[in-house]
């Protein structure tokens, strides 16, 4: 286990204040690593805790879909879907190939876990989803629109927890996309984490 693991580690063990009190001798940059190790609820109640102008510091520090991420988060409500979110990763246009669609998950899965792609148009409005076995048997020259799942499930950020579980207990989703009120894709929420 390297640094950054064991100190997630021993702050994911910790109440929200203490881990803040913990973390906040980090330098901003460090604590921002440390805090994407953590699962999304912990990383949103430790940033709480560590206070304003501290976690301005810390987003402004962490990498930019990161950070914005997490700023987006904080403004649903406790006990929302929108608190959990991680950014979505994996985003492609409906236009591209299966051939460029794998060239870019192969350099994305070097920084991040990449379950499904999620085909989204300019304005970010989610059109379908694509598993990885989908790219695999389809031919190198297919476009992603040709390809995905059209109007897949998805949750909306300010859906209360509990309703989005009893949504999601018997689809069995490794990752669910969420997208706000105009179809737009807003983040991930990982079947284990919710």
């Amino acid at each position: 286990m390297d640094r950054i693991e064991a100190i997630a580690s021993d702050a994911a063990t910790l109440a929200p204040p203490e881990a803040a009190a913990l973390l906040s001798l980090l330098p901003d940059a460090e604590l921002a690593t440390v805090l994407r190790a953590l699962s999304p609820s912990v990383a949103e109640d430790v940033l709480l805790a560590l206070g304003d102008e501290r976690r301005r510091a810390v987003l402004a520090a962490a990498p930019p879909d990161e950070g914005r991420q997490w700023a987006r988060n904080l403004t649903y409500p406790d006990d929302s879907v929108g608190r959990i979110m991680e950014p979505p990763h994996a985003v492609f246009g409906p236009g591209l190939t299966v051939a460029e669609t794998v060239e870019r998950i192969r350099e994305l899965v070097k920084s991040t876990l990449v379950t499904y792609g999620f085909v989204t148009d300019a304005a970010g409005v989610l059109h379908g989803v694509v598993a990885m076995r989908d790219l695999l048997l389809a031919g190198r020259d297919d476009r992603l629109d040709a390809v995905m799942l059209r109007e897949p499930f998805s949750l909306r950020p300010e859906m209360p927890l509990l309703e989005a579980a009893r949504l999601v207990v018997a689809r069995h989703f490794p990752v669910y996309p969420v997208c706000d009120a105009a179809g737009r894709l807003v983040g991930i929420v990982r079947g284990r984490t919710l």
